[in-house]
């Protein structure tokens, strides 16, 4: 550094003084310190004469103030990832007095990029190299370490969704633990999407019977699609018949017949004719303008419904029946039955005018110590679409059943113009998974065991037991030999 005067005169001669001191050699009017240190902190002044006198400037201060200390990167940058038109960021944490940023990409510095943060957007396919930052103040530089921007790569799912059980009118949330960048998540429903389920967690509930299955859930980005292992989400242990249904056409007149029995205790069943639901459903088919159920124990009614009341409708959505129109004629009523004192029970349904109607009933509790044992279903068997078909559920997992179709058997209660020779398939899906024509003679201690009404040895009746897994099943009713009449389909819990 350096400390000038400036005077006039003639014949000038100059000493500079620190702290009233002459400085040896210091004889002009330019006083310069090479490499200034500490010590040299203090008053100049400088005497400047000739040969008519001499004159002294004012004092002038200097002060030596110590350099600050280098910078320190307290965060290093860290590798980012990003598709190509997305944006990357990178950034340094350092400390430090007066300090100055200067990114670099391969070593070469990047014009304007002089903040904490690199900004690259939107990306480039030549964006994919290395990057690192130079932290500069008076005190030093310091040169951050070198990252990559890379391409992101495929989901990898860490963790699958847990399976677990759950009771009807419950909740459940199913999660999963992915690492990755840019994610989309769809959760799939024994294989089928779920619609707007685009999250990491899927909550279900309340529980009815139509969300037991299996879940999964594939997670997308750019780089590819990671599928987890499948969750199934069942009842509580135990297995159990919820649900018998039955689609068929009445004629004016005509009825037909659920029969349902339980073992020891108490039962809730909800009993559903859907005549109107059918047309809602858009299918095609001419609804029964106004259905009715009539319970009966023997030959007695005990309970009745023309139109349902919309009380029940929570109790639809609870066991996953499709939801009633409200103010519609279907029919609908909630019966408890004991399998102490009940014994079996029947409903019939009938209704005004003729048309197609959907027979439900379902068994609302989770129970499985108290639970139907039997469940059955009487009408007019027909050919073509007109043939009698029975859908029941098995809850919980594999469950023995023995499944009767009968029509000769049907005589000896008086029935009139029964099915000659009934043939029984049972479908899972569009799957066939077992059939009959004529009932084995073995199945004779079957029936005692379980109560069912023996057959005739020879007649043409059908039946099956069969081990199915948890799921939903038809069986079919039709003439064997393309005959017509009464028939009556049985599900019977063998276990």
């Amino acid at each position: 550094m350096s400390l000038t005067v400036d005077a006039r005169g003639t014949s000038l001669a100059y000493q500079w003084n620190k702290s009233g001191v002459a400085i040896a050699g210091a004889t002009t009017a330019i006083l310069t310190l090479t490499d200034a240190q500490a010590n040299d902190a203090g008053s100049y002044t400088v005497v400047v004469s000739n040969e008519f006198g001499s004159a002294i400037s004012t004092s002038a201060t200097l002060i030596i103030e110590e350099p600050p200390s280098p910078p320190v990167i307290t965060t290093q940058p860290s590798a980012a990832y990003a598709f190509e038109g997305d944006s990357a960021y990178f950034r340094v944490g350092a400390i430090g007095d007066i300090l100055s940023y200067q990114w670099r990409k391969e070593g070469v510095a990047i014009a304007g990029a002089t903040t904490s943060t690199l900004t690259l957007s939107p990306v480039t396919a030549a964006d994919y190299v290395t990057y690192d930052v130079i932290v500069t103040n008076p005190g030093g530089a310091l040169t951050s370490a070198a990252v990559t921007l890379a391409v992101p790569p495929a989901p990898v799912i860490n963790m699958p969704p847990q399976s677990t059980t759950a009771k009807i009118g419950n909740y459940v949330t199913l999660t999963i633990d992915v690492t990755g960048y840019g994610m989309s998540y769809q959760w799939r429903k024994d294989g089928v999407p779920l619609p707007g389920r685009t999250t990491p967690d899927l909550v279900l509930g309340p529980i009815s019977t139509l969300d037991y299955g299996s879940y999964d859930v594939l997670v997308t980005n750019k780089s590819g699609t990671a599928v987890s292992a499948p969750a199934t989400l069942s009842r509580p242990s135990g297995t159990r018949l919820s649900n018998l249904s039955v689609r068929t056409n009445l004629s004016a007149g005509q009825t037909i017949i659920i029969g349902f029995v339980a073992n020891g205790g108490n039962k809730d069943v909800l009993i559903r004719a859907g005549g109107p639901y059918l047309d809602s459903l858009k299918l095609g088919l001419a609804g029964l303008p106004d259905p009715r159920v009539s319970v009966y124990s023997g030959d007695s009614i005990v309970r009745q419904n023309d139109d349902w009341d919309k009380s029940l409708a929570p109790i639809f959505a609870q066991v996953g029946a499709g939801a009633f129109i409200p103010g519609s004629k279907d029919a609908a009523l909630l019966l408890s039955i004991s399998g102490t004192t009940d014994f079996t029970r029947t409903a019939h349904i009938s209704g005004t005018g003729s048309g197609a109607v959907l027979v439900e009933a379902y068994d609302t509790t989770d129970s499985t110590s108290t639970r139907l044992v039997n469940v059955s279903a009487r009408s007019r068997v027909g050919t073509g679409d007109n043939i009698l078909i029975a859908g029941f559920v098995i809850d919980g997992g594999t469950k023995r059943v023995l499944i009767r179709g009968l029509g000769p058997a049907l005589a000896q209660f008086n029935v009139p113009d029964v099915l000659t020779d009934p043939k029984l398939t049972i479908f899972r899906g569009d799957k066939m998974v077992g059939v009959n024509d004529n009932w084995e003679p073995l199945l004779a201690v079957t029936f005692a065991q379980l109560g069912a009404s023996q057959l005739e040895l020879g007649s043409k009746d059908a039946a099956i037991v069969i081990d199915l897994p948890a799921g939903v099943y038809t069986a079919h009713l039709v003439g064997a030999d393309g005959g017509t009449g009464e028939g009556l389909i049985e599900v019977y819990d063998a276990d």
